[in-house]
């Protein structure tokens, strides 16, 4: 005769499944919403998705993430749940796999925001104990509770696919900075000092149009501003972009890599460069014969379309 005594039941090992994918939607979610960057720039690079096509689409992600997490956590609509999810883990490794051939394993890929940073095939490996989670989980569950009405179970999912675009609104103006608005200013070029750039030259930045990128080469949030100028590079007509590196040269390479960019650079490793900068990295200027005319921390479409023309 046979002691089962100790077995534990199926649907203790379908609670464990659930609670462990619900916390794995959850943290997933709760990383990226405050910043969506790095995920929008990912489905622009494909060249498949618009910026506006691009900011949609990340916040639905995100906002299927929480969805998910709060369905596995209250076991209900566990159809949905289940199709859904494998949908979701099996759509994100076909984009990782994409970003594999087009950029090959370098960067962050963003599954995470910037709390945890991942490579695009450690992403991808991860992908696949957490679709194996899922279907265990579809398993060993054999029913859903019912523990809301109807509507309720509906008010409460169509709330969850809303709240990014509550929490992290894409049409909400980038907070006020003064600095940032202080345009029409002669550039300090008796700070910066003669640049030699990276491609040998020396330009005379008293003449001409130019963009100035103020990059730290530590600083997720330059890389991600990196990524979009050479992004707008291909989409707009923009003058020359030099970039000015603060940190160390042995930092560059890694920095290029990572933002798939290769702009003329110069690096600086004094802190004078903050007499001209401020506080504020990453910080954009566009320059006209010495003139600042526009600053931007985070360089936009709405940016580039108000003083640029589209390349024909």
């Amino acid at each position: 005769m046979n002691d089962n005594s100790f077995a534990l039941p199926s649907n203790w090992y379908s609670a464990a499944l659930r609670i462990a994918l619900s916390v794995f939607f959850f943290f997933s979610f709760a990383t990226k919403i405050y910043y969506l960057e790095p995920v929008e720039i990912s489905l622009v690079e494909t060249r498949l998705f618009s910026w506006p096509i691009a900011s949609l689409l990340s916040r639905i992600v995100v906002g299927l993430e929480l969805l998910i997490s709060v369905t596995f956590l209250f076991n209900i609509v566990r159809k949905f749940t289940f199709y859904t999810s494998v949908c979701m883990m099996v759509i994100f490794s076909i984009f990782l796999l994409f970003k594999l051939l087009m950029h090959g394993n370098t960067g962050d890929c963003g599954c995470f925001g910037d709390f945890i940073e991942l490579s695009p095939a450690f992403s991808l490996a991860k992908n696949i104990p957490i679709i194996a989670l899922i279907l265990a989980w579809h398993f060993y569950s054999k029913e859903e509770w019912e523990i809301f009405p109807g509507i309720i179970t509906g008010i409460l999912l169509i709330s969850c696919l809303g709240l990014p675009f509550y929490m992290n609104s894409p049409y909400l103006e980038e907070r006020e900075n003064t600095a940032l608005h202080q345009t029409d200013y002669p550039l300090d070029v008796t700070t910066l000092g003669p640049m030699r750039f990276s491609d040998s030259t020396l330009p005379n930045l008293q003449q001409g149009e130019y963009i100035l990128a103020f990059l730290s080469l530590r600083c997720d949030h330059c890389i991600q501003a990196a990524r979009k100028l050479r992004l707008f590079q291909e989409e707009y007509a923009l003058p020359p972009i030099y970039a000015v590196y603060i940190g160390s040269q042995e930092l560059v390479d890694a920095f290029q890599k990572e933002s798939h960019s290769k702009f003329p650079h110069h690096v600086y490793t004094s802190k004078k460069l903050l007499q001209v900068t401020g506080p504020e990295f990453p910080l954009i200027m566009y320059v006209q014969n010495g003139i600042v005319k526009a600053k931007w921390s985070k360089p936009d479409q709405a940016n580039m379309a108000k003083w640029f023309k589209p390349q024909k």
